[in-house]
């Protein structure tokens, strides 16, 4: 077995506020999406939304669980410092930019989910 790909698929209380958000906000691109399912993508990131109500179904232990997890997303940008300007008065930021001791340059993002994205762009020294 060889694995493709792996693409989170995050539960969500609204589709379309979420879509809106990834699009608008964070410049994802909206490949599909139906009023319980939506895909979207960045370069080599996907991400998938699921209705958390249709999930229920076919999963009802899903109803006892928090939306957010206990996980963060990792992102790896390129331009950082111009990405962090240009959205961070449309985000709610859990950590500023910041240059860490490993020589990434990182910045924590809180979404509209409570899904936390850890953004980051390694420096030249660590290239």
């Amino acid at each position: 077995m060889s694995i493709k790909s792996l693409i989170p698929s995050l539960l969500v209380e609204n589709i379309e506020k979420t879509v809106e958000y990834y699009t608008k906000t964070l410049g994802f691109s909206l490949v599909t999406k139906t009023p319980y399912w939506a895909h979207v993508s960045s370069g080599n990131a996907d991400l998938y939304f699921t209705l958390k109500e249709n999930v229920y179904s076919f999963l009802p232990e899903m109803k006892e669980k928090d939306m957010g997890g206990t996980f963060t997303l990792y992102i790896s940008v390129k331009e950082i410092e111009l990405y962090y300007n240009r959205i961070r008065e449309k985000i709610t930021i859990s950590i500023p930019l910041h240059t860490t001791p490993y020589g990434m340059k990182e910045f924590q993002v809180k979404d509209i989910n409570g899904y936390i994205l850890d953004f980051g762009e390694q420096t030249e020294s660590t290239s």
